[in-house]
């Protein structure tokens, strides 16, 4: 079972499509630090994939496909 948070991330991402971390802070509600901790679960689950790497500005992040 997701958090509350977690399943907020997953609705946005199902909804948006592929979003930058700012982004998907801003059309989520959370701030940076709750959105980090809300993207641990789903991506160690593989639900959700991190594109280009940590730390690079392109980063993004995308549900994984089925």
């Amino acid at each position: 079972m997701h958090t509350r948070h977690e399943a907020l991330v997953l609705s946005n991402l199902r909804d948006h499509g592929p979003c930058a971390l700012r982004d998907l802070a801003v059309d989520s509600g959370l701030n940076l630090g709750q959105l980090r901790y809300a993207l641990v679960r789903p991506m160690e689950e593989g639900l959700v994939v991190m594109d280009s790497g940590q730390g690079a500005r392109t980063t993004g992040y995308r549900l994984a496909p089925r």
